[in-house]
Protein backbone atom coordinates (compact mmCIF):
# COMPACT_ATOMS: atom_id res chain seq x y z
CA UNK A 1 0.00 0.00 0.00
CA UNK A 2 1.08 3.74 -1.33
CA UNK A 3 0.78 6.56 1.18
CA UNK A 4 -0.71 9.45 -0.78
CA UNK A 5 1.88 13.10 -0.60
CA UNK A 6 -0.16 16.01 -1.37
CA UNK A 7 1.96 16.97 -4.27
CA UNK A 8 0.02 19.44 -5.52
CA UNK A 9 -1.81 21.01 -2.46
CA UNK A 10 -5.35 20.17 -3.68
CA UNK A 11 -8.09 18.73 -1.40
CA UNK A 12 -7.79 15.16 -0.43
CA UNK A 13 -10.18 12.89 -1.96
CA UNK A 14 -8.55 9.36 -0.47
CA UNK A 15 -10.03 6.74 1.51
CA UNK A 16 -8.76 7.79 5.04
CA UNK A 17 -11.49 9.24 7.51
CA UNK A 18 -11.01 13.05 8.68
CA UNK A 19 -11.82 12.20 12.19
CA UNK A 20 -10.37 9.06 14.45
CA UNK A 21 -12.01 7.73 17.23
CA UNK A 22 -9.11 8.05 20.24
CA UNK A 23 -10.16 5.11 22.20
CA UNK A 24 -9.26 3.05 18.85
CA UNK A 25 -5.23 3.85 18.92
CA UNK A 26 -3.76 2.05 21.77
CA UNK A 27 -0.83 5.21 22.56
CA UNK A 28 -3.68 7.71 23.51
CA UNK A 29 -4.00 6.32 27.29
CA UNK A 30 -0.07 6.38 27.22
CA UNK A 31 0.14 10.00 26.27
CA UNK A 32 -2.95 11.08 28.33
CA UNK A 33 -1.31 9.21 31.25
CA UNK A 34 1.96 11.45 30.84
CA UNK A 35 0.12 14.53 30.24
CA UNK A 36 0.94 15.87 34.23
CA UNK A 37 4.91 15.46 33.12
CA UNK A 38 4.66 17.06 29.56
CA UNK A 39 3.40 20.19 31.28
CA UNK A 40 5.55 20.04 33.97
CA UNK A 41 8.52 20.20 32.01
CA UNK A 42 7.00 22.78 29.68
CA UNK A 43 6.59 25.06 32.23
CA UNK A 44 9.76 24.60 33.71
CA UNK A 45 11.24 25.84 30.27
CA UNK A 46 8.76 28.94 29.46
CA UNK A 47 8.98 30.09 32.53
CA UNK A 48 13.24 30.35 32.57
CA UNK A 49 13.79 33.02 29.73
CA UNK A 50 16.90 31.44 29.06
CA UNK A 51 15.79 28.53 28.55
CA UNK A 52 12.66 29.89 26.56
CA UNK A 53 14.81 31.59 23.86
CA UNK A 54 16.96 28.52 23.24
CA UNK A 55 13.29 26.76 22.49
CA UNK A 56 11.48 28.74 20.48
CA UNK A 57 14.64 29.44 18.50
CA UNK A 58 13.39 28.86 14.81
CA UNK A 59 14.87 26.50 11.84
CA UNK A 60 11.93 26.76 9.90
CA UNK A 61 11.26 28.30 6.20
CA UNK A 62 9.22 30.60 7.62
CA UNK A 63 7.27 32.55 10.76
CA UNK A 64 3.89 33.40 11.91
CA UNK A 65 4.18 35.42 14.89
CA UNK A 66 1.04 34.17 16.31
CA UNK A 67 1.41 30.87 15.77
CA UNK A 68 4.76 29.38 17.67
CA UNK A 69 6.19 25.82 17.64
CA UNK A 70 8.78 24.72 19.90
CA UNK A 71 9.49 21.36 18.09
CA UNK A 72 11.79 18.18 19.20
CA UNK A 73 10.98 16.01 16.09
CA UNK A 74 9.47 16.80 12.52
CA UNK A 75 9.16 13.63 10.24
CA UNK A 76 11.63 11.09 11.96
CA UNK A 77 14.44 14.22 12.44
CA UNK A 78 15.44 14.88 15.85
CA UNK A 79 15.96 18.59 17.45
CA UNK A 80 18.91 18.12 19.26
CA UNK A 81 19.19 21.41 20.94
CA UNK A 82 15.10 21.01 21.82
CA UNK A 83 15.68 17.55 23.11
CA UNK A 84 18.26 18.55 25.71
CA UNK A 85 15.54 20.86 26.82
CA UNK A 86 12.47 18.20 26.81
CA UNK A 87 14.23 14.60 28.15
CA UNK A 88 11.62 13.42 29.89
CA UNK A 89 9.01 14.26 27.03
CA UNK A 90 11.49 13.51 24.35
CA UNK A 91 11.98 9.68 25.67
CA UNK A 92 8.50 9.00 26.99
CA UNK A 93 7.24 9.80 23.05
CA UNK A 94 9.87 8.73 21.50
CA UNK A 95 9.15 4.96 22.59
CA UNK A 96 5.80 4.50 21.05
CA UNK A 97 6.24 2.90 17.75
CA UNK A 98 5.84 5.02 14.17
CA UNK A 99 5.93 8.26 16.63
CA UNK A 100 7.33 11.01 13.43
CA UNK A 101 6.55 14.17 14.65
CA UNK A 102 6.40 15.98 18.29
CA UNK A 103 6.08 19.46 19.19
CA UNK A 104 4.25 21.97 21.42
CA UNK A 105 2.36 24.35 19.55
CA UNK A 106 1.43 27.74 20.94
CA UNK A 107 -1.64 29.91 19.58
CA UNK A 108 -1.60 33.52 20.94
CA UNK A 109 -5.56 35.30 22.09
CA UNK A 110 -7.76 36.49 19.07
CA UNK A 111 -5.50 34.77 16.83
CA UNK A 112 -6.88 32.38 14.11
CA UNK A 113 -4.59 29.82 11.71
CA UNK A 114 -6.10 30.30 7.96
CA UNK A 115 -7.16 26.72 6.42
CA UNK A 116 -4.65 24.85 5.06
CA UNK A 117 -3.83 21.14 3.54
CA UNK A 118 -1.26 18.57 5.07
CA UNK A 119 1.27 16.64 2.88
CA UNK A 120 -0.08 13.16 3.25
CA UNK A 121 -2.48 10.84 4.38
CA UNK A 122 -0.36 8.44 6.72
CA UNK A 123 -0.57 9.87 9.67
CA UNK A 124 -2.53 9.92 13.11
CA UNK A 125 -2.32 13.87 14.43
CA UNK A 126 -3.01 13.76 17.53
CA UNK A 127 -3.33 17.05 19.94
CA UNK A 128 -2.70 16.91 23.27
CA UNK A 129 -4.62 20.08 24.99
CA UNK A 130 -1.97 21.45 27.26
CA UNK A 131 -3.46 25.33 28.09
CA UNK A 132 -6.87 25.45 27.27
CA UNK A 133 -8.18 28.73 27.94
CA UNK A 134 -11.95 27.99 26.71
CA UNK A 135 -14.14 26.14 25.08
CA UNK A 136 -16.08 25.82 21.36
CA UNK A 137 -17.12 28.37 19.97
CA UNK A 138 -14.14 30.65 21.06
CA UNK A 139 -11.99 28.41 20.69
CA UNK A 140 -11.25 24.93 19.18
CA UNK A 141 -10.67 23.49 15.41
CA UNK A 142 -12.49 22.67 12.36
CA UNK A 143 -11.48 19.30 10.13
CA UNK A 144 -13.63 18.94 6.84
CA UNK A 145 -16.27 20.74 8.35
CA UNK A 146 -16.28 18.66 11.39
CA UNK A 147 -15.72 21.11 14.65
CA UNK A 148 -13.21 19.72 17.40
CA UNK A 149 -12.34 21.59 21.24
CA UNK A 150 -9.21 21.02 22.99
CA UNK A 151 -9.46 19.99 26.72
CA UNK A 152 -6.05 20.07 29.11
CA UNK A 153 -4.95 16.34 28.97
CA UNK A 154 -7.04 14.96 26.73
CA UNK A 155 -6.15 13.91 23.01
CA UNK A 156 -8.08 14.60 19.64
CA UNK A 157 -7.08 12.77 16.42
CA UNK A 158 -7.54 13.81 12.44
CA UNK A 159 -5.91 13.50 9.15
CA UNK A 160 -4.72 16.95 8.60
CA UNK A 161 -4.17 15.94 4.72
CA UNK A 162 -8.01 17.16 4.96
CA UNK A 163 -8.37 20.93 4.99
CA UNK A 164 -8.47 22.34 9.01
CA UNK A 165 -8.45 25.87 10.57
CA UNK A 166 -7.87 26.45 13.67
CA UNK A 167 -8.95 29.91 16.06
CA UNK A 168 -8.25 31.24 19.46
CA UNK A 169 -10.78 34.29 20.17
CA UNK A 170 -10.01 34.26 23.91
CA UNK A 171 -7.89 36.43 26.07
CA UNK A 172 -5.18 33.70 26.60
CA UNK A 173 -2.42 31.82 24.81
CA UNK A 174 -3.71 28.19 23.72
CA UNK A 175 -1.25 25.51 23.91
CA UNK A 176 -1.50 21.95 22.65
CA UNK A 177 1.33 18.95 22.15
CA UNK A 178 0.68 17.71 18.56
CA UNK A 179 2.10 14.04 17.94
CA UNK A 180 2.12 12.64 14.50
CA UNK A 181 1.92 8.55 14.94
CA UNK A 182 2.30 6.76 11.29
CA UNK A 183 -0.56 4.79 10.42
CA UNK A 184 0.25 1.27 10.87
CA UNK A 185 -0.52 0.34 7.70
CA UNK A 186 2.53 2.06 6.69
CA UNK A 187 4.30 0.83 9.75
CA UNK A 188 7.00 -0.94 7.29
CA UNK A 189 7.72 2.26 5.24
CA UNK A 190 8.54 4.63 7.92
CA UNK A 191 11.74 6.35 6.66
CA UNK A 192 10.02 6.15 3.12
CA UNK A 193 6.76 8.25 4.30
CA UNK A 194 9.17 10.91 6.13
CA UNK A 195 10.88 11.44 2.99
CA UNK A 196 8.01 11.77 1.26
CA UNK A 197 6.64 14.49 3.49
CA UNK A 198 10.10 16.39 3.57
CA UNK A 199 10.17 16.19 -0.13
CA UNK A 200 6.50 17.62 -0.57
CA UNK A 201 7.52 20.19 1.64
CA UNK A 202 10.70 21.35 -0.34
CA UNK A 203 7.93 21.60 -3.09
CA UNK A 204 5.26 23.50 -1.49
CA UNK A 205 7.73 26.08 -0.22
CA UNK A 206 9.15 26.48 -4.05
CA UNK A 207 6.01 26.90 -5.55
CA UNK A 208 6.33 30.47 -6.01
CA UNK A 209 9.45 29.65 -7.99
CA UNK A 210 7.89 27.19 -9.72
CA UNK A 211 4.46 28.35 -10.68
CA UNK A 212 4.93 28.63 -14.75
CA UNK A 213 5.98 25.13 -14.56
CA UNK A 214 3.22 23.61 -12.41
CA UNK A 215 0.37 25.63 -14.56
CA UNK A 216 1.46 24.64 -17.55
CA UNK A 217 3.49 21.10 -16.53
CA UNK A 218 1.25 19.84 -13.52
CA UNK A 219 2.33 16.39 -13.83
CA UNK A 220 5.88 17.31 -14.06
CA UNK A 221 5.35 17.33 -10.17
CA UNK A 222 4.21 13.93 -9.95
CA UNK A 223 6.40 12.29 -12.66
CA UNK A 224 9.72 13.77 -12.02
CA UNK A 225 10.54 16.74 -9.75
CA UNK A 226 8.57 14.79 -6.66
CA UNK A 227 9.97 11.05 -6.94
CA UNK A 228 13.56 12.56 -7.42
CA UNK A 229 13.27 14.88 -4.37
CA UNK A 230 11.92 11.77 -2.77
CA UNK A 231 14.41 9.28 -3.64
CA UNK A 232 17.08 11.61 -1.97
CA UNK A 233 15.82 12.62 1.00
CA UNK A 234 15.06 8.84 1.57
CA UNK A 235 18.80 7.53 0.94
CA UNK A 236 19.14 10.81 3.43
CA UNK A 237 17.18 8.70 5.84
CA UNK A 238 18.33 5.66 5.30
CA UNK A 239 22.17 7.03 6.16
CA UNK A 240 21.06 9.18 9.12
CA UNK A 241 19.02 6.36 10.40
CA UNK A 242 21.60 3.31 10.41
Amino acid sequence: MKAFFNTHQDLYTGHEPPIYDTNKIDAIKYIEENYPLFKEELLNVIKDKSLAALAFKKKSFSKTPKWTQIELMIYGLTYKDKKKLFPKTYEILSKIEGVSTIYFSFLDKNARIKGHVGDTDAFYRIHLGMNIPASLPHCGMEVAGHKLEWKEGKCIAFNDIYFHSSWNLSTEERTVLIIDLMNPKYLSQYNKVNAGVIATLILSRSYKYLAIIIEVFPRILTRMIHPTLHFFVFIFYRIKNK
